[in-house]
């Protein structure tokens, strides 16, 4: 990944909240570290909030899985349309989604 132009939405949102926490801007070569870093906060924080669910849930945690991946899917089309990263979930069609 040369720069910021091509990031994808992980890359670009750690990019404004380094920017945004620290006054400095990033440079170009910093896009594919900061994707890589965001990759692994989100995975990290939704697989904590999952076990908090899980672990509080005294039963049916089989089922949570599904609902709870179905609700980390859509929870990106809530957030990253407003932020002009994402189109909004109505825009893509069901390959696309799929």
């Amino acid at each position: 990944m040369p720069g910021w132009d091509g990031a994808p939405a992980p890359a670009q949102i750690g990019k404004r909240v380094f920017e945004a926490l620290f006054a400095r801007k990033l440079p170009d070569c910093a896009a594919n570290r900061v994707n890589n870093v965001m990759h692994w906060v989100y995975g990290i924080s939704w697989a904590a909030a999952f076990g908090i669910v899980a672990g509080s849930t005294p039963r049916f945690r089989a089922r949570l899985g599904p609902v709870f991946g179905t609700v980390v899917f859509l929870a990106d089309y809530v957030a990253l349309p407003p932020a002009g990263l994402y189109q909004p979930i109505w825009a893509y069609d069901a390959k696309t989604l799929g």
